[in-house]
């Protein structure tokens, strides 16, 4: 059998301007609450699911806040 590394991607949870159909691109905008339960809930997939225990992610906040769960 291969010995392969597998990859999961994972879009940052809502954020202000998502909600208000605002396009963000390099800019930075707060995460919702909506935002915040998405991240902990893939956190949450992530760990149980798959047994992940690390993430790496942009410099971002939202990036970043997305991937704490797991930090």
């Amino acid at each position: 059998m291969y010995n392969y590394t597998e990859i999961y991607v994972v879009r940052h949870g809502e954020t202000v301007w998502n909600r208000q159909g605002r396009h963000q691109g390099r800019l930075n905008s707060p995460m919702t609450e909506k935002g915040r339960a998405q991240a902990a809930q893939i956190g949450l997939i992530l760990a149980r699911e798959l047994g992940m225990s690390a993430a790496m992610s942009s410099y971002r906040a939202r990036r970043a806040a997305s991937a704490k769960p797991l930090q």
